[in-house]
């Protein structure tokens, strides 16, 4: 079987880019080795099997692949689909380290060496691998794709480190989900959207609400409004703000929701709570 050597100058749609996608639905690949770039790819199907370095292996769908440079590989499967079979991401060294190194350094050590590397992972993990990468079908823009490239490789060093490494005992999404505690109780999140804060963080919302939980006993959103109520206490005790101040002041935009959160957390409505305290003075 003939052996090619693949180079991103030749082999990336876009070689001016440091990085190449394409969804894979053949029967196999070459026998090829990747010269001047690693190349991650996350199987969308059963059935797939990898020669690398004589020995043929089944592919794990739950598994996300990294394949260091220089090294022989081949992809096969038993029919061609319709339908894509593998993601497919290309990326030079440069990038790959950048985006990857704040993470898991750990992993570019391990992919510079002659194993590749197989991060086994749950279903939500891979759904949300699966996620990012059929982003890339749709988006157009550069800008975008070059963020959810980044996204999706900081994703897998974050995984990488979940799975194999810890420092101190301490790991990655614990140090995120510890991050987000202090910028709670610090208020800085009073009037940002939940979903916005996911984006602050390289991992997946849901491994990243599992720590969270983990960490407090409590879901992100149930201790936001918990920290949002509390400051709300604060300013109906010591402030003269009116009840839709306070409710803004606290991230709030309709005061119906405050009231209502309110009365959950404390029992009382905020006029109930700031006259019981008067009284109390």
């Amino acid at each position: 079987m003939k052996k090619l050597d693949y180079t991103a100058k030749y082999t990336f749609a876009r070689p001016d880019l440091p990085y190449d996608t394409h969804w894979w639905n053949d029967t196999a690949t070459d026998h090829h080795c990747h010269v001047d770039y690693y190349e991650i790819f996350l199987p969308l199907t059963d059935g797939l099997y990898q020669l690398y370095d004589g020995k043929t292996e089944k592919l794990d769908r739950n598994c996300v692949y990294l394949i260091p440079m220089h090294r022989y590989h081949r992809i096969t499967h038993g029919i061609t689909s319709d339908r894509p079979l593998l993601f497919n991401l290309s990326v030079v060294p440069d990038m790959f380290h950048i985006c990857t190194e704040l993470y898991s350094g750990p992993l570019a050590e391990q992919l510079d060496g002659d194993v590749f590397i197989a991060v086994a992972l749950e279903q939500t993990e891979y759904d949300y691998l699966v996620s990012l990468s059929d982003k890339l079908k749709f988006v157009i823009d550069e800008n975008k794709r070059n963020k959810i490239i980044r996204l999706f490789l900081a994703s897998v060093a974050v995984l990488f480190d979940l799975k194999f490494k810890k420092t101190d005992g301490f790991n990655r999404v614990e140090h995120y989900a510890a991050d987000l505690q202090t910028r709670i109780d610090d208020l800085e999140c009073l009037d940002t959207n939940i979903s916005e804060i996911y984006k602050n963080y390289p991992v997946s919302p849901v491994i990243l609400i599992d720590a969270f939980k983990k960490l407090t006993g409590q879901t992100i959103v149930k201790y936001t409004v918990a920290r949002r109520m509390s400051y709300a206490c604060s300013l109906l005790q010591n402030t003269d703000m009116n009840i839709l101040t306070v409710a803004q002041e606290v991230g709030y935009d309709a005061p119906s929701h405050f009231i209502n959160n309110f009365k959950k957390y404390t029992g009382q409505t905020p006029s109930a709570y700031r006259k019981k305290y008067s009284g109390n003075k």
